[in-house]
């Protein structure tokens, strides 16, 4: 593009800091990090001014593959990094791939393995997405780097695990190493980091080293996004025609069939169970949440929803969708009268402009221009969806899901690499659709707003349980007790 990602920008981490950088959606946060690891210009080409120093060792002079032993990256996108077929592979990948012997390789293993809490047996394609970011973390750090670099790694983990895993990072820089945090919950981190480094159109805005002003712009910017009114203002009258295509005259009352019932379902994989003996009923127009910890069962629920049953087993007394008998219903019902936006939104985008992908399964022109002003893409609608920010691309996700406005939306973890003014949108704009056109909405999350905004009733998924949370008084119990241990 014409116009430079980062104007001036000039800043220093000393050793043993732990640093939260943090700004909204695609302003230059993730490319920053690829500066300080050597990715531009080693692998990605542009035009790069000024001097990018890592111990005192220039990126643009020493190799790659000098640099991932002074700089370690875990990526936005886990699944990017991962290439080998089990969790023991996938540590020991880059250790042999900078020479060393195997009994230092083994040496390193055994020590990131309590870390990862996973079985060194255990197959990538059986983990959850935070199981597979504990793991990339793990091989990132059996190279031993000096600096860590984390792009949104709370994005995919559960309260208590992103407790923890902020706890770890605290202590890794008691041991000397310097964390750089790329992370939009400031609600989580805030009182762990030493510094806050806040990025606004290519500049450093804020820097802040005071622990009790840190907290304070947490606060600010938490209070920003705290209120969740009921209409849009001036974008109502944009929801109003979005509403008006082929979905015109839909609304709670006008459906005469429940939207889900179930009992006694169960879904395994292989002859591991995941849950057992759930009961549930959904009217048109409800918003359900889904809770719980990591690998819990969460995204598997959704996919029996959705018609995603690879590798997954399931039984019941009961299964249908929208009065129709599951096993009856063929994949057409599913692009048609249901919507499903993925965790990882590189699945599931891939027009040639973000344009097209909502036009992928828009009625028509106008509803497109609709959809991308509803959401705010319109100066985005010309960019390939490939190349925004991950951010970008779960709006992108959301916005495509909804074009043919379907009467279910099924969203995992719809609000991750959001940043406050772009969550509340997200929240805004489905609660909108919920209550203008009678979508359904299931929403799995691991945020404490999305959850309370999104939700009238919660599955609580625990230990191969399912419980029930009826209300939103519920929903913040849940978070309540969660958060008391920290």
């Amino acid at each position: 593009q014409d116009k430079p990602i980062f104007t001036e920008l000039n800043f220093s981490l000393e050793e043993g800091e732990f640093i939260l950088l943090s700004g909204e959606s695609g302003c230059g946060k993730s490319t920053l990090l690829n500066c300080l690891n050597g990715v531009i210009p080693h692998v990605w080409q542009g035009q790069m001014e000024g001097e990018v120093l890592v111990g005192g060792l220039e990126t643009t002079s020493i190799s790659l593959k000098e640099l991932v032993q002074q700089v370690g990256t875990l990526w936005q996108d886990v699944e990017s990094q991962l290439t080998q077929l089990s969790v023991e592979d996938e540590l020991v990948f880059g250790l042999e791939n900078i020479g060393l012997s195997r009994e230092e390789s083994d040496e390193r293993l055994n020590s990131v393995l309590p870390l990862v809490s996973l079985e060194r047996e255990a197959s990538l394609q059986d983990l959850s997405g935070g199981q597979k970011q504990r793991l990339a973390l793990g091989a990132l750090l059996a190279m031993l780097p000096r600096v860590i670099l984390l792009d949104e790694p709370l994005a995919n983990l559960d309260l208590p695990g992103a407790h923890r895993f902020l706890i770890f990072l605290k202590e890794l820089c008691r041991q000397g190493k310097t964390v750089l945090m790329v992370e939009h919950r400031l609600d989580l981190s805030a009182r762990y980091v030493d510094r806050l480094l806040y990025m606004d159109q290519g500049r450093i805005t804020l820097d802040l080293r005071n622990r009790d002003r840190i907290l304070q712009e947490e606060a600010l910017k938490g209070n920003m996004a705290g209120r969740y009114p009921t209409s849009f203002g001036d974008r109502k009258a944009v929801g109003e025609q979005a509403a008006a295509g082929k979905g015109k005259g839909k609304s709670t009352g006008s459906f005469d069939r429940p939207s889900l019932e179930l009992e006694a379902l169960w879904a395994a994989y292989g002859k591991k169970k995941v849950w057992s003996g759930l009961d549930l009923r959904l009217e048109p127009g409800e918003r359900l949440v889904l809770l719980g910890e990591n690998g819990c069962g969460k995204t598997t629920f959704l996919k029996l929803l959705g018609g995603v049953r690879r590798g997954l087993k399931a039984g019941y007394r009961q299964f249908k969708l929208l009065g129709s008998p599951a096993k009856k219903i063929r994949k057409p019902f599913y692009s048609r009268r249901m919507g499903f936006v993925m965790q990882n939104p590189n699945h599931q985008l891939f027009m040639q402009t973000v344009e097209l992908e909502v036009a992928l399964n828009a009625p028509g022109h106008e509803e497109v221009q609709n959809i991308l002003e509803l959401f705010g893409l319109e100066e985005l609608s010309g960019r390939h969806p490939l190349s925004l920010s991950q951010g970008q691309k779960r709006l992108l996700a959301v916005a495509a899901s909804v074009a043919h406005q379907p009467q279910i939306l099924l969203l995992d973890e719809p609000t991750i690499g959001q940043d406050y003014n772009s969550l509340q949108k997200i929240i805004q704009v489905l609660n909108y659709l919920n209550r203008e056109q009678g979508m359904t909405i299931i929403t799995a999350t691991h945020d404490r707003k999305a959850a309370e905004n999104l939700g009238d009733r919660a599955l609580a998924f625990k230990r191969g349980e399912v419980k029930i949370l009826e209300g939103r008084e519920k929903i913040g119990e849940y978070w309540n007790n969660i958060s008391t241990s920290f």
